[in-house]
């Protein structure tokens, strides 16, 4: 997640983007699961196998036990990859085929029911690049739909999903995942030194810090601009204007006064001249006053 000297370009242009026009993000799209294509298939050079059961499934309003199994089959060919989905149901001798390449990204690399039932939580990964969904379990099991409840995209930082809390995914990210900016994405220059933890709520989308750092994002990005290499300072400086913090003027004043590199000088000048005139636009994820927990970084 390191900001480069062609990642800071693009924050520029990204930036440009962004003073020309607001880019809205498109709703969450329910996608029916696609059978296989007739006819023959190529050989098949890979195979990889991810499974998980599930013991519970929301149905009329309520938690019924239930013993299903849910398997990804990614199959790699001389001329393609392609993951299909199946479900194992109790007494059934065949598996049933729910769909193929449901998710964003071509490998699934977590699947996660929620213990009520109600959500599948799914990680995957195309080029290295990932990103969590949470799906409809219910209308995937009975209908064979995969609907899109809610997507986190850290480009081009990271994520894994630790474990649900109740009505709550818990995510790891190397990404500040409590602002957005007005297109709805995430800033290449919010990402930060050490793995964060956070929430998402699955009833409102509201997405809250648990980790110390991205508790106080502020905090933090001015600490970088005492580092010792000039590319996380030009970051540091990029990611308080992008937050547009206003108790960050003392320390980039501080920059000015002190700072070597002029090219940094500059970044920082320009900076203090944007957050003196700009208003709040980033949207927090997290609402003013929420109670939160801990969990460490």
């Amino acid at each position: 997640c390191t900001v480069t000297k062609a990642l800071t370009e693009r924050v520029e242009a990204y930036n440009e983007t962004i003073r020309a026009s607001v880019i809205h993000p498109a709703a969450p799209a329910t996608r029916p699961a696609t059978q296989p294509a007739a006819g023959s298939r190529p050989e098949i050079v890979e195979v990889s196998v991810l499974g998980t059961r599930i013991p519970h499934l929301w149905v009329d309003g309520k938690k019924v036990k239930v013993d299903l199994t849910l398997r990804v089959v990614r199959t790699t060919s001389r001329t393609k990859i392609e993951s299909n989905w199946f479900l194992r149901r109790p007494g059934r001798a065949k598996d049933e085929h729910i769909g193929t390449d449901l998710p964003a990204m071509s490998e699934v690399r977590q699947l996660i029911p929620s213990p009520d039932g109600k959500f599948l939580a799914v990680l995957s990964v195309g080029e290295g690049h990932p990103i969590v969904q949470v799906v409809d379990l219910p209308l995937l099991v009975k209908r064979k739909t995969y609907k899109v409840l809610h997507e986190i995209d850290p480009f081009p930082g990271g994520v894994t999903i630790d474990r649900w809390a109740q009505d709550s995914l818990l995510l790891r990210s190397d990404m500040l995942l409590t602002h957005r900016g007005e297109d709805g994405r995430f800033h290449p220059v919010l990402c930060m030194e050490r793995t964060q933890t956070y929430s998402l709520s699955v009833t409102d989308g509201v997405i809250k810090a648990l980790s110390a750092d991205a508790k106080e994002p502020v905090a933090y990005f001015i600490g970088q601009l005492s580092s010792k290499d000039a590319t996380e300072r030009g970051s540091a400086i990029m990611a308080l204007t992008f937050l547009k913090a206003r108790a960050a003027i003392p320390a980039l004043r501080k920059v000015l006064a002190a700072e070597k590199d002029e090219s940094i000088r500059e970044v920082a000048a320009e900076a203090l001249k944007r957050i003196r005139a700009s208003k709040a636009t980033t949207r927090p994820a997290t609402r003013p006053g929420a109670a939160v927990g801990t969990l460490g970084t």
